[in-house]
């Protein structure tokens, strides 16, 4: 279990709930139902991402089945190094304070369904 703090705008609960909503949207494979509108607002006000307009313009724009916006989410979170034959995640891109603890989490989470223990990956 994920140990959040509050911020000036979320609680430590809400973080987790939100942390919660992002792994079920995580490993349901980036499924609409799964997108929550908690997610989508921490997405755009706590995490650097445009708004899109509304939460299906933001959904339409990332998880289209577009492997290259797929790929620009995804990158949001995780830096990356490209190495030759593969890339190296070496650390986080929206991890700022006070939004630190849920953004790291968040992006553990993606790290850990799409990169860890050289799994099949959804992108290269």
């Amino acid at each position: 279990m994920e140990k959040f703090i509050d911020a000036e705008y979320l609680s430590a609960k809400e973080k987790g709930q939100i942390h919660k909503h992002f792994e079920r949207f995580v490993n349901g494979g980036f499924q609409r139902n799964d997108f929550a509108n908690r997610l989508y607002e921490h997405l755009h006000l706590h995490c650097g991402f445009i708004a899109h307009y509304s939460i299906s313009g933001f959904y339409d724009t990332y998880f289209n089945g577009n492997k290259n916006e797929l790929e620009t989410f995804v990158e949001h979170f995780l830096e990356r190094e490209e190495l030759s034959g593969g890339y190296k995640y070496n650390g986080y891109n929206c991890a700022d304070k006070p939004y630190r603890d849920i953004n790291v989490a968040m992006a553990n989470i993606l790290y850990d369904k799409l990169y860890k223990n050289n799994k099949k990956v959804l992108i290269k």
